[in-house]
C-alpha cells in the first residue's frame, strides 16, 4: 500500500499543475504570463520531490502538510513583493524580477508539496 500513496500522489501534483497552467490559474494569481510555465515546469518536481522524500524520510504527513502551507504563503509573499517592487522600477530592478520569478517557484514547489503531503496522510 505504500507504493499506491506515492503513485496516486504523484498524479494528482501532475494533474493539478497540468491544470492550473491549461487554465492559467498561476497568472490570474501575479504570475508574469512569459514566466509562468517555467515557474510551474520547474517549481512542481521540486516540491513532489521534496515531499515524496521527506515523508518516507520522516513520516510525518500532518507536520510536512503545515510546513509546507508555511512555505507557500512566503513563497507568495515574495513574489508578490517582487512584482510589485520589478513593475516600480519600470522592469529595470534586475533583483526585483528574479525575487518574482524565484518566488513563483518557490510558490509551485511549496504548493506541489503540500498536495502531495495531504494526499499522503495515512489514514489509519
Amino acid at each position: 500500500m505504500q507504493v499506491n500513496r506515492y503513485l496516486i500522489a504523484t498524479v494528482l501534483v501532475i494533474g493539478v499543475s497540468i491544470a492550473a497552467h491549461l487554465g492559467k490559474f498561476h497568472i490570474t494569481l501575479g504570475a508574469h504570463p512569459f514566466w509562468a510555465t517555467k515557474a510551474i515546469l520547474f517549481g512542481t518536481p521540486i516540491g513532489l520531490a521534496f515531499a515524496l522524500g521527506l515523508v518516507r524520510i520522516l513520516g510525518r504527513e500532518k507536520w510536512l502538510s503545515a510546513v509546507f502551507a508555511v512555505l507557500m504563503i512566503g513563497a507568495f509573499w515574495v513574489a508578490y513583493s517582487g512584482k510589485i517592487q520589478f513593475a516600480a522600477s519600470y522592469a529595470e530592478d534586475i533583483a526585483a524580477g528574479q525575487r518574482w520569478f524565484f518566488g513563483w517557484i518557490g510558490f509551485c514547489a511549496a504548493f506541489s508539496g503540500l498536495m502531495a503531503a495531504l494526499v499522503m496522510i495515512r489514514r489509519d
